[in-house]
């Protein structure tokens, strides 16, 4: 007889030990993402001035690295900061 699936949100709290979770065997859509206290990164995206290396089969997954370098901000847009910030103080 085949084993039975039983996806993430079938199990309850506590009762399956880490031990019995094999390498693969739990996926994103199996990540909680939204209970705040509970939720996990599920990808981190690189964005610009970031960079990332990543240990796990898609970008951004497995052990992940975040570095950031260079400016970050325009001088347009350091002004426009500094503008609503002064404004903001008003």
């Amino acid at each position: 007889m085949p084993r039975t699936k039983v996806n993430g949100v079938q199990i309850v709290s506590d009762t399956i030990d880490s031990d019995l979770i094999k390498q693969g065997s739990v996926s994103r859509s199996d990540l909680n993402t939204t209970t705040v206290g509970q939720a996990v990164v599920a990808k981190i995206v690189q964005g610009t001035g970031i960079s990332i290396s990543s240990t796990g089969a898609d970008s951004g997954t497995g052990d992940v690295t975040i570095s950031a370098s260079g400016n970050y901000l325009t001088t347009e847009d350091a002004t426009a900061l500094m503008i609503a910030y002064a404004v903001a103080l008003s």
